[in-house]
């Protein structure tokens, strides 16, 4: 009797206990995001308010590298600063401007460089303010503690092999669970729409159509070690407090360590996609047509959007350094409105 008593006080216990440590996950995902947007800061301090970019150029270094030095992670920058793989087949790079990732071959410049120790991977992995912990609890593996190994060829044709993953080659890298905002209309794919969001020459998509809070940065002589802001934080034009700047990834239930489509949904932090400037890898879309995504929907295109594991909400990044729980049911317009950069402000948020 005693034994049933003890078995019934247990089981009416355990709700409270699961919703007790949700809470502080939750809080501590929210002060991971509270520490990216001190980055962000920080950044815009050393650079005359400039904004960090959101990548140097396709496959070299992005945002998250770039805020490394303004996060206390100096040994991080200054790997990727001094990085110099010597391939035959590849001319010398060098810092910055090094390929983090080429596809079409066994021999990716960054990951799985011979060089690449098991060591220098768990450090790239170890920064603990990009992974959520509600997301991550229990999930070991898979580039989260720099021990998965990939095989860098056709993204599109990836497989699954045990605990490799064959053909995966935009997954060589740390991963993580947050991305700067990618303001997209989606119905224009070649200017403002996601697919092209960071072109930056293109005549058939000029960088002024492009509303996002980051953007590329401007290089000389396509050498990305020669990188200088593109923007300042005035590009934010509704204020920083009606600015989203970062957010939660959306990954689906099942989209990590195990899944045959981890490589899809749980892309790397570090370097851009190998598809033509579509950095899927980097930033998350959000605008009128790309709403905030639950982690229980069947879609394919996960990797697209924002979306988060807490319970009905996404955590976003305001621009001057707040953190707001969006609910997932966030009309698109409001949405859209948040993430442009051209002034239209929202009042409030339901």
């Amino acid at each position: 009797m005693v034994i049933a008593i003890i078995g019934m006080l247990i089981a009416l216990l355990l709700p409270a206990v699961q919703a007790a440590r949700e809470a502080a996950r939750r809080m501590q995902c929210t002060n991971h995001l509270k520490q990216i947007g001190l980055g962000v800061h920080n950044f815009a301090s050393t650079y005359n308010e400039g904004l960090p970019p959101l990548d140097l150029k396709m496959k070299r270094a992005t945002i998250p590298v770039m805020l490394f030095p303004y996060l206390e992670q100096q040994p991080l920058w200054d790997f990727f600063t001094s990085w110099d793989p010597q391939i035959a087949a590849e001319p010398l790079n060098k810092g910055l401007n090094t390929n983090l990732d080429k596809p079409g071959s066994d021999n990716t410049v960054f990951w799985r460089h011979p060089a690449m120790t098991t060591e220098i991977r768990r450090m790239l992995c170890s920064v603990p303010y990009w992974k959520c912990p509600t997301r991550r609890a229990g999930v070991a593996g898979h580039n989260i503690d720099g021990t998965a190994t990939f095989y860098a060829k056709d993204v599109k044709s990836a497989t699954f092999v045990g605990q490799t993953y064959k053909n995966a080659g935009s997954s060589g890298g740390p991963l993580g669970d947050y991305a700067p905002v990618i303001y997209t209309t989606h119905q224009s794919p070649d200017c403002n729409g996601f697919e092209r969001v960071v072109n930056n020459n293109s005549l058939t998509c000029p960088i002024n159509k492009n509303f996002s809070p980051f953007r590329r940065s401007i290089i000389s002589n396509d050498d990305a070690n020669s990188w200088q802001c593109r923007d300042t934080m005035s590009w934010w034009q509704s204020g920083t407090s009606n600015q989203f700047v970062f957010g939660e990834k959306s990954i689906p239930i099942g989209g990590l360590a195990t899944s045959e489509l981890a490589w899809r949904h749980d892309q790397n932090i570090i370097c851009a996609d190998q598809d033509n400037a579509r950095n899927w890898t980097i930033g998350r879309g959000l605008g009128e047509s790309y709403l905030i995504r639950s982690p229980l929907e069947s879609i394919a295109d996960h990797h697209q959007y924002f979306g988060s594991w807490h319970t009905g909400i996404c955590n976003f990044l305001i621009g001057d350094g707040s953190v707001r729980s969006v609910s997932i049911t966030t009309p698109g317009k409001i949405l859209a409105e948040l993430a442009r950069t051209d002034g239209n402000v929202v009042t409030a948020l339901p």
